[in-house]
């Protein structure tokens, strides 16, 4: 143990503590309000969000511009222009890169611009294939892998392009259907695919994101506008904005069934926890919510004028619908309760931060040119049946694990744990663990040391140089699921980035253990009495402090496993319990450890008492012969 030191001091505030996607049943609401407004250029129409560094990118559709918000201060830093006429009606956010950056879909500039977090401005301006009849129109990521790709549906030519997101060179052009306005994404180890929603074809291409080539053509209703995808399952959910419809598509890409809705449905959001899908009917002004269980309808809510956008809070299981013509934004609950927040005129676009604590819904206003903050209650504190992995096994998540050890040997103090993604149906390879030591700190990437591209990793964290004050540390985890992100055009259709899973802990640099060692002996006053066990626990070095803390009795069943039988605290390195006198008995003690020592145990003691001898007296006694 030379380098490896111990917690002193393990107050672990969550060993698994699984947020974002594991508490949207669990959790109680209040009514969410507007806490700020920030004007931004003209008429946004799309809105993305970094959870890590709480970066907002609003694209200003007329404006030909990205605002770029500071969300701790909730201010416009900077404003880079996209070109003349450039019409961005289309972002996603890619947190895993470093630095940080988003892409944003020009529509009549037939470009992508790529906004970097390091400099707050344009990086790059990459061509896509689009026509005269118009360019990107959505856009969606898989930045997992070794080579991290950014699809483009260009609307007029009838492609869909692959850029590699890194290096933004073009790696293929995929012809779909005519006019392709919506993407949405499924990544996970086994099972890779972009859907492209073909307007005037009534058809969604399916793209197999391994291979980029086009594996079925499905069949859907008129005009499909926006597509949202159920990372449990893998299927997608179309909204038909002609026919009234959802067309739902299952994982083997063919078509499920289609759902009536109300009229003219154009957002969608899937929340898997809940087992839910949530469609905005523009013009019969209410949600369609759906069950994904048996694509029945679980409920139609009354919600504003003219519901447009949906974004899905999985952290806090809230559903965020933008009502165009009320001036307002609803706010569904997992009780699918709804409360209507007031927004500027025009409300169009909607994204929440996750990472914020509490999360924070931005709503881009069409009309008004500006967004409106909502702030997230603070939820109410997980169970504590939230903090075993087995509970997280059903669901959509990343179990996260903190060592309570912080390892000096290389001179700095390093944190070590695991992360392990819980998915069941479609399990995803962990991609990027981030930590910090403080809230004011900014996200840091650990080093994966072991299962690069697996389900299942390992990580290091480099704290710095030594302190004797304690590191309050956050660890959060992406999978390829958590990570991929995907927009349909005036943000109809979003979803973002969300952590896969959380942990935190304190953790203080201390003095080394020290080994111990656990002896088990056995003492009786007579043949007749009860037997008594005593376990003595000494270091096993000089100059020691004399062990503290508990000792647990065990007793071996027929199985071959070992039973606690009882726990007795320590006194003067030694502690003693009394068993019942049975034929025969195998015993062991293991000493808990304390701040300052490590735990051990007993070698197997074997008990037998003698009964024929006790028989044997007792009838001498008696005179019975």
């Amino acid at each position: 143990m030379s380098g490896l030191r111990r917690v002193s001091r393990a107050t672990l505030l969550s060993a698994l503590l699984l947020v974002f996607v594991l508490f949207p049943a669990m959790l109680s609401f209040s009514a969410d309000v507007p806490i700020a407004t920030i004007p931004v250029g003209d008429s946004p129409a799309a809105v993305s969000v970094n959870p890590l560094s709480h970066r907002v990118y609003v694209a200003n559709y007329y404006g030909s511009t990205v605002s770029i918000i500071d969300g701790a201060s909730d201010t416009v830093t900077a404003t880079p222009s996209m070109g003349s006429f450039a019409v961005p009606i289309a972002l996603v956010s890619n947190p895993i890169a470093t630095p940080a950056r988003t892409y944003v879909a020009n529509f009549w500039t037939n470009n992508v611009a790529v906004l970097s977090e390091a400099t707050n401005g344009v990086a790059a301006m990459v061509p896509s294939n689009g026509a005269h009849a118009g360019g990107p129109r959505a856009l969606a990521l898989n930045p997992s892998g070794t080579t991290p790709k950014l699809y483009v549906a260009d609307y007029g030519s009838g492609l869909v392009t692959v850029l590699n997101a890194e290096t933004y060179a073009q790696i293929k052009t995929i012809p779909v259907g005519q006019a392709p306005r919506a993407l949405a994404i499924f990544a996970s180890a086994s099972r890779n695919r972009i859907y492209a929603a073909n307007r005037y074809s009534n058809t969604v291409s399916v793209i197999d994101g391994d291979t980029d080539s086009v594996v079925a053509t499905v069949p859907v209703g008129a005009a499909p506008k926006a597509i949202a995808v159920d990372q449990s399952t893998g299927f997608a959910y179309v909204t038909n904005e002609t026919s009234n419809s959802v067309t739902v598509i299952d994982d083997n890409d063919q078509v499920a069934g289609t759902i009536g809705v109300g009229t003219r449905p154009i957002g969608v959001a899937v929340d898997a926890s809940a087992g839910r899908v949530f469609v905005a009917n523009y013009t019969s002004n209410n949600v369609s919510v759906i069950r994904t269980s048996d694509m029945s309808h679980e409920a139609t809510l009354t919600v504003g004028t003219s519901p447009w956008a949906i974004a899905f809070d999985e952290g806090d299981g809230k559903a965020f619908v933008t009502n165009y013509a009320s001036s307002s934004t609803s706010v569904i609950d997992s009780a699918l309760n709804v409360t209507n927040v007031s927004c500027g005129a025009g409300p169009y676009a909607v994204a929440v931060d996750e990472g914020a604590s509490p999360h924070k819904a931005y709503v881009g206003n069409w009309s008004s040119d500006n967004v409106t903050v909502i702030d997230e209650p603070a939820a109410a504190t997980p169970l504590a049946a939230l903090e075993s992995p087995a509970y997280a096994a059903p669901l959509s998540a990343v179990a996260v694990a903190i060592d309570p050890d912080v390892d000096t040997s290389s001179g700095a103090a390093m944190a070590t744990g695991s992360a392990t993604d819980m998915r069941t149906k479609y399990p995803a390879a962990v991609i990027a663990v981030f930590y910090r030591v403080a809230p004011s700190r900014e996200w840091l990437r650990a080093e994966i040391t072991e299962g690069a591209g697996t389900t299942a990793v390992s990580w290091a964290a480099d704290l710095g140089t030594p302190a004797d004050t304690p590191y309050a540390l956050e660890v959060i985890a992406f999978d390829q699921t958590s990570a991929a992100s995907a927009m349909s055009d005036g943000g109809s259709a979003v979803s973002g980035s969300s952590f896969g899973g959380s942990a935190q802990a304190i953790l203080e640099i201390g003095s080394e253990p020290h080994a111990t060692a656990t002896t088990l002996t056995l003492a009786r006053k007579s043949v007749l009495s009860k037997p008594t066990l005593i376990a003595s626990v000494a270091c096993t070095e000089a100059e020691c402090p004399g062990p503290t803390g508990d000792v647990i009795f065990e007793r071996r069943t027929l199985d071959g496993t070992w039973t606690p039988i009882a726990t007795v605290p320590l006194a003067a390195g030694q502690a003693k319990l009394t068993v019942p006198r049975v034929k025969r008995a195998t015993y062991r003690a293991r000493y808990l450890g304390d701040e300052g020592h490590d735990g051990s145990e007993s070698q197997p003691l074997t008990v037998r008492n003698a009964f024929p001898l006790e028989k044997w007296l007792r009838r001498h006694w008696r005179g019975d012969r």
